[in-house]
């Protein structure tokens, strides 16, 4: 398989490779180093029992990731490292793969950069968030995986700016929504005095937290 997460090294560095990951039946050369110091998880299973070895005596991890999200990480691993400065994470779905990942594997480093690139470009937040349901993607990515600052941009930005018809018809996504992130934008919408939707918010708040209590009194 072309290694191309490895980007222009040097075939030398390529075959210094001493572990392999194995995706989906596919086994992907790997650097312990990089991996290990990027993630205490990684660093783990190099040296428990979860590893197996090749003849040659490299470890070898098999993981139930997607072959994708596994490669779009290790592109990020692997140019510079933890720089992400030269490869935006353009699209929502690049950025699911690689964050997604890195919060299951406690890559702290590359989740800290990743949420500094997603601040840097949320500082133009009608370009980047777009249409409200887009927002409430990048709102529960931003929420599950622990990117506090980030998500502070999120809520922000749909308090302030999500039309009214928005939360008098919340679509999929919305009903994702947690509580606590409701609630947060609720007390925004009331701080920056925005009241063309502050009505329906309240309802959508209130509904949601009902549905919550009949979930948990059933």
């Amino acid at each position: 398989m072309d290694q191309e997460y490895f980007g222009p090294s040097s075939p030398e560095f390529q075959n210094m490779a001493d572990a392999l990951l194995v995706v989906e039946d596919k086994q992907l050369p790997v650097h312990k180093a990089i991996l290990a110091a990027s993630s205490p998880t990684f660093a783990t299973l190099f040296t428990s029992c979860a590893a197996t070895t090749t003849e040659d005596g490299r470890p070898t991890i098999p993981l139930d990731d997607s072959l994708h999200s596994v490669c779009a990480t290790l592109r990020y691993l692997y140019h510079g490292c933890t720089k992400l400065k030269t490869t935006k994470l353009q699209s929502f779905d690049d950025a699911y793969l690689v964050i997604t990942f890195a919060h299951k594997y406690n890559m702290r480093g590359l989740l800290e950069e990743c949420e500094a690139d997603l601040v840097g470009q949320a500082m133009a937040p009608n370009k980047f968030f777009g249409q409200p349901g887009t927002c409430v993607r990048w709102t529960l990515l931003a929420e599950k995986c622990e990117m506090s600052t980030f998500l502070a941009h999120c809520e922000q930005y749909m308090a302030q700016r999500t039309d009214e018809a928005f939360w008098s018809s919340p679509g999929e996504k919305a009903v994702q929504l947690s509580s606590t992130s409701l609630l947060r934008m609720l007390k925004a919408s009331s701080y920056h005095n925005v009241h063309r939707h502050l009505a329906p918010l309240k309802k959508f708040v209130a509904w949601q937290q009902d549905e919550q209590q009949t979930c948990c009194s059933s």
